[in-house]
């Protein structure tokens, strides 16, 4: 009935909600890596920006995730 939610979101709920999105973006940035490897010398470029964007989402997905659950222990 009402457009939004009448409780307010729980900590924990948003610390799953992180947690979700961090194991997609570290599953995107593990295929752009995959990807990355095999390429004809005609796509070496794109394969190496490839590479690079999949070794970033990747890095940052853990830095997401490992913060979450440090936060964890004061939110939760």
């Amino acid at each position: 009935m009402y457009p939004f939610p009448t409780k307010p979101t729980a900590p924990g709920q948003l610390l799953v909600f992180i947690l979700v999105v961090a194991f997609i973006l570290l599953l995107v940035g593990g295929y752009l890596i995959y990807l990355s490897f095999g390429q004809p010398p005609e796509k070496l470029e794109l394969a190496m920006r490839a590479r690079s964007l999949g070794i970033k989402i990747v890095v940052a997905s853990l830095v997401m995730g490992g913060l979450s659950l440090a936060g964890q222990r004061w939110l939760a």
